[in-house]
């Protein structure tokens, strides 16, 4: 069983209009995949399924077999755990897209978080979009921690086995 968590976020600007996706994946609180990139024109609720779709894709690659979904869009949350309908014909057939992908994984939970919480796949997003890079950003974001080296080194490792396991490579 490999277990991961799935940020994710789309959106556009104006909305509708240009659309940009972006997400990253955690495994063991270990980040191992990003995305971001361009996704068309649409709107900001179709850019969210996109990146939700992407994604869950990128997990399965991974070989994730439970996933963890947290987005900020409280619509699609509930869209896809049931509590709300979907009326809109391209939002159902994007809805319908990413249960088709879900339904790969033995387990998929939601959860939707405040934006705050979910600052660098929003920055991914932001950042397939405009085709620019958000560095500063992402420094924050990425800001040394004061692990325990030892710590920090353990990660290291998991994350190398990890990408080895998906390279089809065992590692010593």
């Amino acid at each position: 069983m490999t277990a991961a968590t799935l940020h994710c976020d789309g959106g556009c600007e104006p909305n509708p209009g240009a659309m940009g996706i972006g997400g990253h994946i955690t495994i063991d609180g270990i980040d191992v995949a990003d995305f971001s990139e361009a996704a068309g024109n649409g709107t900001n609720n179709q850019a969210e399924y996109l990146a939700l779709i992407k994604g869950a894709k990128l997990a399965l690659q991974l070989n994730v077999t439970h996933l963890n979904v947290n987005m900020d869009s409280l619509l699609i949350v509930n869209q896809m755990t049931g509590k709300w309908r979907n009326k809109e014909t391209e939002l159902t057939r994007l809805m319908h897209e990413a249960q088709k992908v879900m339904a790969d994984f033995e387990d998929v939970s939601y959860e939707q978080i405040p934006r705050e919480k979910n600052k660098q796949a929003d920055m991914l997003a932001t950042q397939g979009r405009t085709g620019t890079s958000d560095t500063k950003a992402k420094k924050k974001i990425s800001a040394p921690s004061k692990e325990d080296p030892q710590d920090i080194l353990q990660r290291i490792e998991k994350k190398l086995d990890i990408l080895l396991a998906n390279m089809g490579l065992e590692s010593e």
